[in-house]
């Protein structure tokens, strides 16, 4: 009898520390699904529903592939071979728009099917940014005449050039969003007309439109050598006085993100060692709630993507450093909502149209390369991602019922003799 309740009780210690192990090792809030593979993941973006994630793969050294997975279950649905040491990456609706640098500059367009709707060879320049809404791709290059090319169904429909390099683009609702080194933004209208042309007192280094292209938000360094401070501000687009507001910030505004109503507006800040998080109501640039992060912020060259991202709908706000988990906040508080303990990200993107649902490479050890492909959603998880929660609760029960069966039996063996 007694060994009967020593094994009883011996098969309930070791449930119960098998299901403590599946807790102290949950990563947290869990993906729908990730990818991974020996190669890395440079770039990531989903489509404008969702339905889609594209990724850029490099391998030794050169990006080597465009990949294009299922959005509901991560499977590949197609792949496209490349060679370039640079590249860019924009996806629209039914179609994703890839500039390389070598070794010939082109523009390539893909249909959701994989196959190329448009390649284009590009002379005068090294590609800087890229923008992509419906039919429409623009392409900014860095050269002697700091173009900036707009394609529509596969054809070029018009070229712009800048006096100074263009650092950010952003194509929202037909319109076209330029900002440049020197302070020039410029919203073109779908007729490649100027409806907002002014300067600020600062080097633009990202700039976002909200989804109806009729709010702005800019973000940059001091034009001043050497200085590392920056600027903040929100314009009107076709208003006679478009600047809402401007903010000077103590270190340079590297990233920014507005929601699709352009209420609220979101700003890295990039002083090191830790970069700042702040979010503003876009009416008035006031205060919400600014955050610190441990760690650094990471962003691509013209500020169109990078480690943090405010949702469409304006709930929620990722944010992801190059060595730490990704984590999720409440937009308009700034409260916790859940983490993610990856080891660093370089990008999380949100799909426009399907606010529920954002994108994120990583890595999942401390050394380890940028293998790594997620998709999250904002308030769900798959049953696996649920079963640290039960294995919680399994572990409380299960040492409640231990002590339950060894105090029964102690107190049997107890009136046995």
């Amino acid at each position: 009898m007694r060994r009967r309740w020593r094994a009883l009780g011996l098969i309930l210690v070791l449930l119960a520390g098998s299901l403590l192990v599946l807790v102290v090792t949950d990563r947290g809030h869990d993906p729908m699904w990730d990818a991974r593979g020996s190669a890395l993941i440079d770039q990531a973006i989903p489509s404008p529903d969702g339905k889609v994630v594209y990724s850029l793969v490099r391998e030794s050294g050169n990006i080597s592939r465009l990949e294009a997975r299922s959005g509901a279950s991560g499977v590949l649905l197609w792949g496209s071979p490349m060679n370039a040491t640079r590249a860019l990456l924009a996806a629209g609706e039914g179609s994703v728009a890839v500039a390389t640098d070598f070794p010939r500059a082109s523009l390539t367009v893909y249909g959701d099917d994989g196959v190329p709707r448009m390649q284009a060879w590009i002379e005068g320049g090294n590609p800087r940014a890229l923008a992509q809404d419906s039919t429409r791709t623009a392409l900014a290059l860095q050269g002697r005449r700091n173009s900036v090319s707009i394609y529509e169904n596969g054809q070029l429909s018009s070229t712009m050039f800048f006096p100074s390099f263009v650092n950010s683009l952003d194509l929202r609702a037909g319109r076209l969003a330029v900002g440049t080194g020197d302070g020039n933004v410029v919203v073109f209208s779908p007729e490649a007309q100027p409806v907002l042309n002014t300067s600020l007192p600062m080097s633009v280094h990202s700039l976002r439109l909200d989804h109806d292209a009729s709010t702005l938000l800019v973000g940059g360094y001091s034009l001043t050598p050497g200085d590392l401070s920056g600027a903040l501000a929100l314009l009107r687009v076709g208003d006679a006085a478009p600047l809402r507001w401007l903010h000077n910030t103590s270190a340079g505004i590297g990233l920014v993100d507005l929601d699709g109503a352009g209420i609220l507006a979101l700003a890295v800040e990039g002083s090191l060692p830790r970069h700042t998080i702040t979010m503003l109501d876009g009416g008035t640039g006031a205060l919400r709630w600014s955050r610190t992060v441990d760690g650094i912020v990471p962003r691509d060259d013209a500020g169109a993507f990078g480690g943090a991202a405010l949702s469409p709908d304006g709930a929620h706000v990722i944010v992801a450093t190059i060595r730490g988990p990704v984590q999720a906040f409440t937009a308009t508080s700034g409260h916790p909502e859940w983490t993610f303990r990856s080891e660093g990200s370089s990008v999380v993107r949100f799909a426009r149209e399907a606010p529920d649902v954002f994108v994120a490479d990583g890595r999942l050890s401390p050394n380890g390369p940028y293998d790594a492909l997620f998709l999250f959603s904002m308030t769900q998880e798959p049953t696996v991602g649920k079963l640290p929660q039960l294995a919680g609760a399994l572990v409380l029960a299960s040492i409640v019922a231990a002590s339950m069966v060894l105090g029964v039996g102690y107190w049997r063996l107890r009136r046995a003799y």
